[in-house]
C-alpha cells in the first residue's frame, strides 16, 4: 500500500493511495469523505460485490 496524504489547516485533506495495483483518490473538506478510483482500487476495498458503481466519487459523513 502507497499513501500520500496534504493536510490543510482546518483538518481538510486529500490524498492519494495505492493498494494491490489500483490507484485512488480521499479528500476530507466539511466533514465529509469523499474517495474514489480505478476498478482495481474498488474492488480492493468491496471486492465483488454486485451494485458497486466503479469509479465514481462516493461520499461518506464523518471521518
Amino acid at each position: 500500500m502507497t499513501l500520500d496524504l496534504r493536510v490543510a489547516g482546518k483538518g481538510n485533506c486529500l490524498g492519494t493511495f495505492g493498494v494491490e495495483g489500483g490507484t485512488g483518490q480521499i479528500r476530507w473538506y466539511g466533514g465529509y469523505t469523499y474517495m474514489t478510483g480505478n476498478s482495481k482500487w474498488w474492488h480492493a476495498f468491496v471486492g465483488e460485490e454486485e451494485g458497486v458503481t466503479l469509479s465514481r466519487w462516493t461520499l461518506s459523513s464523518g471521518g
